[in-house]
């Protein structure tokens, strides 16, 4: 017998006598015993406000980028420690290190609402000291978007811009994206009306709402505290008061949540600075005092006046407070404002009227107390020119009774379907009890989604509807782009900003979002491609989440010039050996013959 055939022979009988060992597993293994040895260490900072373990999505992160050759130091720190080592950095520029006393890399969430502005995040005046800007993050191309977002008046070109804005940092990577996470709101099943993103990020005013044959809206709401709605802050107070009070403009769905006409018949701009605006002449109070011009000014005056006087930041609404007012006549006044707000100047005239005939002899430091004690003993003064008026407030128990306007539809051409909306507050009901309210029909809303948000929909009965709403909200992980390694990456092996780009598209392909999302509390996280919200108009859908591959992190960082090992083929003892090896006989046997015969 030839000495091929002895081999060949040889080979296969191995390979058909491992055919016959126990089955153990059936899959082939891509990985090593033990990680790779790391090239080099970063430090990933995260929050702790004294007591939660750090998030999923840091552990996670913490467990897999040592599997791609890259140490981790994980820091746990209380949010003093966090902000004097990012935006609240005290100098000199830019943030070091995190060994130097900056940091390397950042865990942090943003909510944002209807508007991202990502101007203050990103455009280079704005780093830390001037602004929010930690990330360091500086281009020309993204400086350019940014200014040009922040400048236009145009809605298209506002959406333009804000897409062509997150393409630019889904290709630079200065940050991570990794989840964003939908709520949800629960009503009654029959309800109509009713807009998510309207309801949960501008208090949307119930003018539309219905349900059959019911005359009546009873909603469980969270704890009452400002019965002044320039003073409110909370959800609940918010929802209640924007029944009864409008602004000269207001969010619209059919042009994508911007702002269109409410008060105001229209507003005209060229600069985004002097507005030319005309209120409805048929606008009048729910006293049925008519509101003009004077009406308007007085509620911006006051404003302004709140904020300086009493240092108080009314954050609810984006407003500017250096503005000067011209009253053309009874219907028409331009305002002029010193400064623009961000990206968004149009929300300047984003401000509650409220009646001068009510409220010009109150005392500005007496405002909140005065509309408590009103909403007592007198809620005919607590009007505006929205669908609904307070007819009674109760303490005990605590319910805000409102009524339909009957002047509403002279202005605005709508009559509300409800003539009556309760606001309840009910904090002896569970959960369960809440639930079982809205399935027999005592309750027809349930504000508050935070106490039912382990609910199971899938489960809910024929009579419970719900609407989700769009996340406005981001978990990311922050990168300094004046890291030697992760910005400018001049101690790279091959240095230049080029290696830094390839290190932070490593780390990006090593963030397991889907595990990350299956772990994180509630039902409807999802994996995160680009820091602006689902909520917001400009919103680039067509932009997916970075996909978790660890062998494609390691080629980057080989691309950087970082010695990774390759990964070793191991296999599972079982039915995937033995085939193996025979096929490997097989092949290796032709080999052979193939070897022979070229001689």
């Amino acid at each position: 017998m030839s000495r091929v055939k002895r081999k060949v022979r040889t080979i296969i009988f191995i390979g058909l006598l491992c055919g016959f060992f126990p089955t153990l597993n059936t899959g082939l293994v891509f990985a090593n015993d033990s990680n790779p040895e790391p090239v080099f260490y970063i430090s990933i900072l995260t929050p702790n406000p004294g007591g939660p373990p750090p998030s999923v999505f840091v552990l996670t992160l913490a467990e897999d980028l040592p599997k791609i050759g890259i140490g981790v130091d994980l820091c746990i720190e209380n949010w003093n420690f966090v902000i004097n080592r990012t935006w609240g950095y005290p100098g000199p520029y830019p943030i070091p290190t995190y060994t130097e006393g900056g940091y390397d890399t950042f865990s942090i969430g943003w909510r944002w609402g209807l508007d991202w502005n990502p101007y203050d995040l990103y455009a280079e005046p704005t780093i830390c000291g001037g602004g929010m800007n930690f990330y360091q993050y500086i281009t020309d191309e993204i400086n350019w978007a940014l200014e040009n977002y922040t400048r236009t008046i145009d809605y298209a070109d506002r959406i333009f811009w804000g897409n062509k804005i997150q393409q630019i940092i889904y290709e630079d990577v200065p940050l991570l994206p990794v989840s964003q996470s939908d709520e949800f709101i629960l009503h009654d099943s029959n309800l109509t009306g009713l807009d998510g993103k309207l309801f949960r990020y501008a208090y949307q005013s119930m003018e539309n709402w219905s349900i059959p044959t019911q005359t009546e809206l009873h909603a469980s709401v969270g704890y009452f505290r400002d019965f002044f709605v320039f003073n409110a802050h909370q959800f609940t107070d918010l929802l209640w008061l924007n029944q009864i009070y409008n602004s000269l403009i207001k969010r619209d769905p059919k042009i994508g949540y911007f702002y269109a006409p409410d008060i105001a018949t229209s507003f005209t701009t060229t600069d985004g600075l002097t507005y030319t605006v005309s209120i409805n002449p048929n606008a009048v109070w729910a006293d049925g005092t008519p509101l003009n011009t004077s009406d308007v000014a007085f509620s911006f005056e006051l404003v302004a006046a709140i904020s300086k006087n009493l240092n108080k930041d009314l954050s609810s609404k984006n407003i500017a407070y250096d503005y000067s007012i011209n009253i053309i006549d009874e219907h028409t006044l331009e305002i002029s404002f010193d400064n623009r707000y961000h990206f968004l100047p149009e929300s300047n005239l984003d401000v509650y009227l409220i009646p001068k005939h009510i409220w010009k002899d109150v005392p500005i430091n007496n405002l909140s107390q005065q509309a408590l004690e009103w909403a007592k003993t007198d809620p005919t003064k607590l009007i505006g020119t929205g669908p609904f008026y307070l007819y009674e407030y109760n303490e005990s128990p605590r319910v805000i009774h409102l009524k339909r306007n009957p002047f509403y539809a002279n202005w605005s051409g709508i009559t509300p379907n409800f003539e009556d909306i309760y606001f309840e507050y009910l904090p002896t009901l569970s959960t369960a009890k809440e639930l079982a309210a809205l399935k027999n029909g005592e309750l027809d809303l349930i504000i508050d989604s935070v106490s039912v948000g382990g609910t199971n929909l899938s489960a809910l009965p024929a009579t419970i509807g719900y609407t989700m709403i769009d996340s406005d909200s981001v978990h990311e992980f922050a990168i300094n782009n004046m890291h030697p390694i992760l910005g400018t990456g001049e101690v790279c092996p091959i240095a230049g900003p080029q290696s830094a780009k390839y290190v932070r598209k490593a780390i990006n392909h090593a963030v397991n979002r889907e595990l990350i999302c299956k772990e994180l509390p509630g039902q409807f996280n999802d994996p995160a491609a680009t820091p602006c919200p689902k909520s917001s108009p400009v919103y680039n859908s067509s932009l997916k989440p970075a996909e978790y591959d660890l062998e494609l992190a390691k080629e980057y960082l080989r691309k950087a010039g970082y010695d990774i090992p390759l990964t070793i083929i191991s296999f599972g003892i079982g039915v995937s050996f033995p085939v193996f090896v025979s096929l490997l006989a097989l092949i290796g046997g032709c080999v052979t013959v193939f070897r022979r015969k070229d001689r």
